[in-house]
């Protein structure tokens, strides 16, 4: 599945990371090296609890200024700066909100080329290469190309597995249950908050749940929130739907028990009852 334009994420919370020990302090706070983000790369990382449960997915990127600049689901914008400045004691970095200060838009297709004094850089964000355009919000300007509908850029996340707050991320997930462990989590870098749990579960190999896509038989029209059952047992749950225009289907995700998650598995959502309607088939991503 492919989609080229545009969309405004200006709405997600911003914050800039400053000071000659914000470089070791974000490390130790965050899932991934952030020695690895650049001005022209947003990293995809996590913040995580002690008990390694996921309380914020972000992006990380280096400011003009040397600066890290961190962004997050819209909704967190108060709990993540708490949760950012908790630990901020005796290093000399400082955090600010910056959310205000930044248009954020989303660019897949062609890469665009940003206007002074506006920066661009390389981010994955629904499940294809694409870009960021960071511009001052005193900056009038939209990228060119056609603004991509919600619709579309929710069918792309799902047919690429990608979970998102708050349908698959709260802070009851562990990061390899959401499928995030190749995309988020780097095992070769210092102690961060979670990391024990985090690495006992991958030198243990399993969890007990998986994040899985599902492709609707035709004309179903499944729910989120509807429990998943194998025969007449429940093994899981729909956090997300959305048409897939390509398969014309509907198509899902959910977190599924690990015994019941191979790709070709059928499962029925909403009862044990086996209809037409309510059939779905685990498949490997992309979906298309």
């Amino acid at each position: 599945m492919r989609a080229e334009g545009w969309t405004d994420l200006s709405g997600r919370a911003k914050f800039q990371l400053a000071g000659p020990d914000a470089e070791r302090y974000l490390n130790g706070q965050t899932t991934q090296d952030v020695r690895r983000a650049t001005s022209g790369h947003a990293l995809p990382s996590l913040i995580t609890t002690a008990k390694g449960k996921i309380e914020a997915d972000v992006f990380i990127s280096r400011h003009g200024t040397g600066a890290f600049l961190i962004d997050g689901p819209e909704e967190l914008r108060m709990a993540l700066q708490l949760r950012l400045d908790r630990y901020l004691i005796a290093d000399n970095a400082a955090l600010d909100d910056v959310s205000e200060d930044f248009h954020l838009f989303h660019v897949l297709g062609t890469e665009p080329v940003a206007p002074e004094p506006g920066t661009c850089r390389r981010a994955n964000r629904f499940g294809l290469p694409g870009w960021d355009l960071l511009l001052p919000a005193t900056l009038l300007h939209r990228p060119e190309g056609p603004e991509l509908d919600p619709e579309t850029l929710e069918a792309l996340r799902v047919a690429h597995g990608l979970p998102r707050w708050p349908n698959e991320l709260d802070g009851d997930v562990l990061p390899q249950e959401a499928g995030l462990e190749d995309r988020c989590l780097d095992f070769h870098k210092g102690c961060y908050i979670g990391q024990e749990v985090i690495s006992r579960i991958k030198s243990a190999g399993r969890v007990n749940r998986l994040l899985r896509a599902l492709v609707a038989d035709p004309g179903a029209t499944p729910a989120p929130g509807a429990p998943l059952f194998l025969e007449d047992r429940e093994v899981g749950r729909i956090t997300s739907v959305v048409k897939n225009a390509d398969l014309d289907r509907m198509t899902a995700l959910a977190y599924v028990k690990r015994d019941a998650s191979a790709p070709g598995t059928r499962l029925h959502a909403g009862g044990p009852e086996k209809t037409l309607s309510s059939s779905l088939e685990i498949r490997e991503t992309p979906l298309c």
